[in-house]
């Protein structure tokens, strides 16, 4: 055999070698994808409560949450505006429960919140202790407007101020 021969044969071998280890790693890449996937979709949902004509579904802790809520701020010009994205964490997930069951329930939740939101300035809500604050009074006048529910939390999970 000749030397051009034997140099073809080698550089075949390495390119076969070559693509052996490349079909194996992605081989070895296909099977963890797989794996995951498969003890991704074996876990157990989450449970959550059923909501009642298209209403937003109770998460299993008592929480409901509202639609973003966008509201002009009082005070001196300008005025500004407050866009926020709560929900409401109940002492009992029964409380969440009943509150989003109730159309009129959910409709005096929103407008409460709404109310508090609107009668604030863009310097009482821009700092953490004024947000707090704005958590404290949401937490006693959604409390008074829904009596039989115990309010727990307040979680702003959205929060923008613009002046």
């Amino acid at each position: 055999m000749s030397q051009n021969a034997t140099r073809s044969r080698t550089v075949v071998g390495r390119a076969f070698l070559e693509l052996f280890r490349i079909v194996a790693i992605a081989g070895v890449i296909a099977g963890i994808g797989s794996a995951t996937g498969y003890i991704n979709l074996s876990r157990e949902p989450q449970v959550q409560a059923a909501a009642p004509d298209g209403a937003t579904p109770v998460a299993a802790g008592g929480i409901v949450p509202l639609e973003p809520i966008l509201v002009n701020l009082t005070g001196e010009a300008p005025q500004g505006f407050l866009r926020a994205s709560l929900s409401i964490m109940f002492a009992k997930p029964a409380h969440a429960e009943q509150v989003q069951a109730s159309a009129i329930d959910r409709a005096r939740l929103r407008a409460t919140v709404v109310e508090v939101l609107a009668g604030r300035t863009a310097a009482s809500v821009a700092s953490p202790e004024g947000r707090d604050d704005l958590k404290r009074v949401l937490r006693e006048r959604v409390g008074s407007t829904l009596p039989h529910a115990v309010i727990a939390d307040v979680l702003f999970t959205d929060f923008v101020v613009q002046y």
